[in-house]
């Protein structure tokens, strides 16, 4: 009997050990990832339909195109977010009743693969409330992974990946910890040989997932978020809370110092924000973090997986890039795949319509030709008269371009010999304005962030 029982043991553990190594091979051909955003955008849709009409189909084909251009560009995996939460009018029993949004989907799988890249589909946005009693929106998650799940599950396990929920927050540990393991134990039933993705509380956050045990199932890779510092990675963010308006915060530089903006305490910067300004002047915090990652990896035998990082594109282009070039060079040390938030939208790498040298370079790509130096440059924006005083060190050739951080452009300006420009408000829109200064060549050599917008919304 006793052998018998000895056995059975056994086999589970070669199971197990088995269903382990499976997770940990299929992470390993993640690689460098992106996440392509529009699927996941809500807020396109109308309150009186419950938003169900967010789903920009038209879109698609764009987006088709953009997917050859990551290839090139290194990408082995692209995150998708969806936000299926929007995809049925919040009537029990919450059954999806638009094909459309799946057959979008469905097309977003067959060019990848034909593309031999890795998908990994996120469900994006969705609330959780275990025990609320008037919403149960718990309830509904479980419904439409059900419906989910059951559409995928012809999918192709070795391409097709599942993150199961993004960025819990406002829920406890031990309430996300079993309504994980009860998402992981529905998709299952349809999805039994696809690898899940899964993260902590607090955003997918390292801090989230540190204290956070391995869910009940072996074929998982655990995700983290990884937007450190805030205060840099979310500056001029318009939905953050004031203490991230203040622009052109550095990251990694010893010898850095606080905007003068952020020194006001009107500005709602305080003393635990600054000290945070000061600790990130050492970018090797980029590396005790990660090897933190990777101590719990180790601990619980887990792989792990970078799902998103970034930075918005108020910050200045240099900065970005020195952001960009840390983080990934890090987390390759440690052979973690990641993937950066996001291809063409907020965070992008795209400066006028261009992905510039310096960020090819941060990204480790080759490109022929180095990026050049940045110039040499003072701005000076006076919000008395509304204009923008640029002065260079030198005289230069090329032209201004100025677009709004959402990417609308504004104008062009020419630089003939020129040492300095003067750029007049009085036309342009009370935004954000990104300032690209370009060469001859077209080879971007600066950036600024010029904030118009009045002074109660920054």
């Amino acid at each position: 009997m006793h052998k018998y029982l000895l056995l059975i043991f056994m086999l589970s553990s070669c199971v197990i050990f088995a269903q382990d190594e499976l997770a940990f091979r299929r992470q390993a051909t993640l690689g460098k990832g992106m996440n392509l955003t529009w699927a996941e955008q809500y807020w396109r849709g109308h309150m009186q339909v419950q938003q169900t009409d967010y789903f920009e189909t038209k879109a698609l084909y764009r987006k088709k195109a953009e997917l050859p251009k990551m290839k090139a560009f290194g990408v082995k995996t692209l995150r998708l977010p969806v936000c299926f939460d929007r995809w049925e009018n919040r009537v029990k029993p919450y059954n999806i009743d638009s094909v459309s949004y799946f057959t979008a989907v469905d097309s977003m799988i067959r060019w990848t693969a034909a593309l031999d890249m890795n998908i990994v589909i996120c469900y994006q946005h969705g609330f959780l409330q275990p025990g609320n009693k008037q919403y149960d929106d718990t309830a509904r998650l479980y419904s439409l992974w059900e419906q989910i799940a059951r559409h995928f599950q012809y999918t192709n396990p070795e391409q097709v990946y599942f993150s199961i929920f993004n960025e819990p927050h406002d829920i406890a540990d031990a309430e996300w910890y079993e309504v994980a393991n009860r998402l992981v134990s529905i998709i299952r039933k349809f999805l039994p040989k696809h690898t899940l993705i899964a993260g902590g509380t607090e955003y997918n956050s390292l801090r989230g997932l540190l204290p956070m045990q391995p869910l009940q199932d072996h074929n998982i890779i655990y995700a983290v978020h990884y937007y450190e510092p805030l205060i840099f990675t979310h500056q001029g963010a318009t939905w953050m809370n004031r203490e991230y308006q203040t622009l052109h915060v550095s990251f990694g530089d010893p010898t850095a110092v606080l905007p003068e903006a952020a020194d006001a305490k009107e500005n709602g910067w305080n003393d635990y924000n600054k000290q945070l300004f000061n600790q990130w002047k050492d970018s090797n915090r980029v590396f005790r973090d990660v090897r933190n990652l990777i101590q719990w990896s180790r601990m619980h035998h887990v792989p792990v997986f970078i799902e998103e990082f970034g930075s918005y594109r108020a910050a200045d282009a240099d900065q970005r890039a020195r952001h960009m070039r840390y983080l990934r060079v890090a987390f390759e040390k440690y052979h973690i795949p990641y993937a950066w938030w996001e291809w063409d939208g907020n965070f992008s790498f795209y400066v006028d319509n261009k992905i510039p040298l310096i960020y090819q370079e941060a990204w480790g790509m080759h490109p022929i030709e180095s990026a050049p130096p940045f110039w040499s440059t003072k701005y000076t924006a006076d919000d008395a008269t509304s204009n923008l005083f640029i002065e260079f060190e030198a005289p230069v050739n090329g032209r201004v371009a100025l677009v709004t951080v959402e990417r609308k452009k504004v104008k062009d300006i020419s630089l003939r010999n020129k040492q300095s420009q003067l750029i007049k408000g009085a036309d342009l829109p009370s935004t954000e304005i990104k300032v690209s200064l370009w060469d001859e060549q077209n080879r971007l050599r600066g950036t600024y962030t010029w904030d118009r917008r009045p002074a109660s919304a920054r």
